[in-house]
């Protein structure tokens, strides 16, 4: 009887843990954006001045990045998604995975100050892959606190990683699809309930904190939309685009990159890339910097004011992502693709004289090449509702969600983060 009582006693304080951690999260967040809106900042300061500051800025920070983390934090290259799977994925212990530095408070930390440091500097960086390694990060040091392991540590990592998710992108409803989607399908686990609990305690932690409950501040004209061979020939176009920005990233550059011999080395390459990335950022005005979300509300804004320049953001980024990704920094590739596939709706919608319906065709370019990059559509489709409040378009954004993940296959079967998974899981 006594042993009964111990157990649920252990069980409850593990859950209470875990809830409480998840309101960490959605602080951490907030800190965490509040390092990009200042990054921003100078960055645009900088732009001000002369955009030429960035051939010496961007390499020397980029090589600088890099070579902190081939030295002390390998594990934190990359968007962190991968990362989270490869704990799911094998059998690693939570000791293990700390260790290792795949989850970890340090790693966390290490992730953050990285990403805003990249952003300052010039590079294409996203913080929401990184935030999904940073939450399942600091749940899982939550659950170690309650001793004796009672949820299981591959539940404890998903739910973390779905409430970073949630709380970087306040999607409450496209982070839960977002664990069953991308890790719960593949075999049956206890304690699921535990992945909506802690996302509900992250959106209302968050929501208490900022008052924000979307994160896009426009409203989305639901009722003019634009004619359905244009959302499938967009969808497609942004499928197709999304698997060969995939195709460079996982294979095409690294056989045209050398392997880092040390991070002395690995920094060199950094800092090589770097300089056509502010050269890029010299010929752009500054278009190919940052994380991409300032870009994303400019084209979802009806009333804003867009520069010729503009016309080329979606290549532009895409290229400035794909050259990022290449040097090896912490960074994220969700926000930027969001700003790429709305670039493609924006040029679309010039060359298709469907101005007037520019806004719904840029969401459904959002929706289609994300999809194409993180092949979970449902989720995508969830997120770009509750990022832009355009619920009323929820089959609309589903079909281009799908259409963009099948196209994507077409030139790049696997996704970007399960090709990673693989190489982490090889190593």
């Amino acid at each position: 009887m006594s042993r009964a009582r111990g157990n649920r006693w252990r069980r409850g304080l593990a859950w209470a843990l875990a809830v409480a951690f998840a309101a960490v999260i959605a602080l951490f967040m907030v800190a965490f954006q509040q390092g990009e809106l200042t990054a921003q900042i100078a960055r645009e300061r900088l732009l001000a001045l002369s955009p030429w500051w960035f051939v010496l800025i961007t390499p020397i920070t980029l090589g600088g990045v890099r070579y902190l983390t081939l030295r002390f934090v390998p594990a934190a290259a990359g968007s962190g998604i991968p990362q989270v799977m490869a704990v799911t994925e094998q059998p690693i212990s939570p000791k293990r995975a700390g260790e290792k530095l795949l989850l970890s408070p340090a790693g966390a930390l290490f992730k953050a100050v990285a990403v805003s440091l990249s952003m300052a500097g010039g590079g294409t960086v996203g913080r929401e892959g990184p935030a999904i390694q940073v939450g399942a990060s600091l749940l899982s040091c939550g659950s170690r606190l309650s001793g004796k392991v009672v949820i299981p540590h591959r539940v404890i990592a998903i739910a973390g990683a779905a409430t970073g998710l949630a709380a970087a992108f306040s999607t409450p409803l496209a982070g839960v699809m977002y664990a069953f989607e991308e890790f719960l399908w593949r075999r049956r686990y206890r304690a699921i309930a535990l992945v909506p609990l802690c996302v509900a305690a992250a959106a209302i932690t968050g929501w208490l904190v900022t008052r924000d409950r979307q994160f896009f501040d426009v409203v989305v004209d639901a009722v003019n939309t634009p004619p359905w061979w244009s959302m499938l020939t967009l969808a497609a176009f942004c499928g197709v685009g999304a698997g060969a920005m995939g195709w460079l990233m996982m294979f095409a550059l690294p056989r045209i990159l050398p392997t880092p011999r040390s991070p002395t080395h690995g920094a060199l390459i950094a800092g090589a890339i770097g300089l056509v990335l502010a050269l890029l950022g010299v010929w752009s005005n500054g278009l190919s910097m940052g994380s991409g979300n300032e870009t994303s509300a400019v084209l979802l804004d009806p009333a804003a004011s867009i520069e010729t320049t503009m016309m080329s953001v979606g290549l532009t980024k895409a290229l400035a992502t794909t050259l990022t990704f290449g040097t090896g920094v912490p960074a994220g590739i969700l926000t930027p693709s969001l700003a790429i596939g709305g670039g493609f709706g924006y040029d679309f919608a010039a060359l298709t004289n469907l101005d007037e319906m520019r806004q719904v065709l840029v969401l459904f370019g959002m929706t289609a090449f994300l999809s194409g990059v993180i092949r979970t559509p449902v989720t995508v489709a969830l997120m770009v509702a509750e990022m832009s409040g355009a619920s009323a378009l929820g089959v609309e954004l589903l079909v281009c969600a799908l259409i963009g993940g099948w196209s994507a296959k077409a030139l790049c079967r696997e996704g970007v983060y399960e090709v990673a998974l693989h190489r982490i899981l090889k190593k």
